[in-house]
């Protein structure tokens, strides 16, 4: 049986890539072979991230620190497809030694904002002359549009 959309998040050492982590000693290439095994079989994409590039510190001292990647978001493809623009973010706590995780499946996407229309039955009302006035007796910052 194949999956055909999902995603996993996890954390263990075996998700581990050489190039993801920040001091300690260099993990062998076969430490996290399975992994790639499976991330290959299974035709998964790493969904990214934003924020620090490791979400896991053993927070000792400076010299001493080793940060990692542990945490990762492989998803497929059907996946993707169905959450286009998702993303991850690493939100940095003081309470763990893992960074927390926060998956946003829907990003707000290019809200534009509304134009203002004038609606002629405010003239009804005797006091939107009064705010009017006010509103343009004020200095406004002027946008370019975009």
């Amino acid at each position: 049986m194949k999956v055909l959309a999902w995603n996993y998040q996890g954390a263990g050492r075996s998700l581990t890539i050489p190039s993801l982590k920040e001091g300690g000693r260099a993990r062998e290439s076969w430490s996290f072979r399975k992994f790639k095994i499976f991330i290959s079989r299974n035709e998964l994409i790493d969904l990214g991230f934003e924020g620090l590039p490791w979400n896991w510190s053993n927070n000792w001292s400076i010299g001493e620190e080793i940060k990692e990647r542990l945490d990762r978001t492989p998803t497929s493809v059907e996946w993707n497809r169905n959450n286009s623009g998702a993303n991850l973010m690493h939100i940095q706590t003081v309470a763990s030694d893992h960074a927390m995780l926060l998956m946003d499946t829907r990003p707000e996407r290019n809200k534009w904002k509304r134009r203002f229309q004038f609606d002629a039955r405010w003239l009804q009302y005797p006091e939107v002359e009064k705010v009017v006035d006010s509103a343009w007796d004020k200095q406004q910052m002027a946008s370019r549009g975009t």
